[in-house]
């Protein structure tokens, strides 16, 4: 029968060893949500209004709100019906909680997309579109490559319009 001071002996070492990398994984876990922290969020909504003018073009806006920590060089990109608009937003900074919004005149399309782009504060890029997961880069990538990295199509392909950009608190 095993004594139990022989338990002890063999097991102490383990027990110790699982002890240290649970201390490890409680670090590296604290580290990844002081980073996230560190994040800007944006959250991104394209829409359009069915009623259109005498040209075919509905009032498509896209509203941009920062859910994060500071976006720096935010840069947009709305597409609706074969049509893009691609500008700063605003001053190019968005702090937490504040909105940009963006209207245009394009051509009626079922699903309006967005695009956003920003640096945080550590200058890593981050891209945020309409529907997908938000994607690093490593360097700062511009509007057009990071569109077709997203959405598969180039905005060569598309008619550029313009557009107004209004920020406001949330």
């Amino acid at each position: 029968m095993a004594d139990i001071s022989n338990f002890t002996q063999d097991g102490a070492p383990l027990f110790a060893a699982f002890a240290a990398a649970a201390s490890w994984a409680a670090v590296f876990t604290n580290q990844r949500l002081a980073r996230e922290a560190l994040r800007p969020r944006l959250l991104l909504s394209p829409t359009q209004v069915y009623d259109t003018n005498a040209r075919g073009k509905a009032s498509t806006t896209l509203v941009i709100l920062n859910a994060g920590h500071a976006a720096e060089s935010v840069e947009f990109v709305l597409s609706a019906g074969g049509e893009y608009s691609c500008n700063p937003a605003g001053r190019g900074l968005l702090r937490r909680d504040e909105l940009a919004h963006v209207s245009a005149m394009m051509l009626h399309d079922r699903d309006p997309r967005a695009l956003a782009i920003c640096r945080d504060i550590n200058q890593q890029v981050w891209a945020f579109g309409s529907s997908k997961r938000p994607k690093r880069y490593n360097k700062l990538a511009d509007p057009a490559s990071v569109w077709k990295d997203f959405y598969g199509e180039s905005l060569d392909d598309l008619v550029s319009t313009g557009c107004n950009v209004e920020l406001k608190p949330f």
